[in-house]
């Protein structure tokens, strides 16, 4: 879905109604990789977790 967004953010704006699209793209995509990196973070902190979690259990 990135990728999509990446290449469809790269339309010229040539009416009214083009720069409007582009503009909600933008946001859109904006939106996205923020959504994204949370979601990367959150997969990290929750695989640390679980390895601390899991190395408590052991010792």
């Amino acid at each position: 879905m990135l990728k999509v967004l990446d290449e469809v953010a790269g339309v010229e704006e040539n009416c009214p109604e083009s720069e409007h699209f582009c503009e909600v793209v933008r946001d859109i995509r904006k939106f996205s990789h923020k959504a994204n990196q949370t979601l990367d973070a959150l997969v990290k902190a929750e695989s640390n977790w679980f390895t601390n979690t899991f190395l408590s259990m052991v010792r």
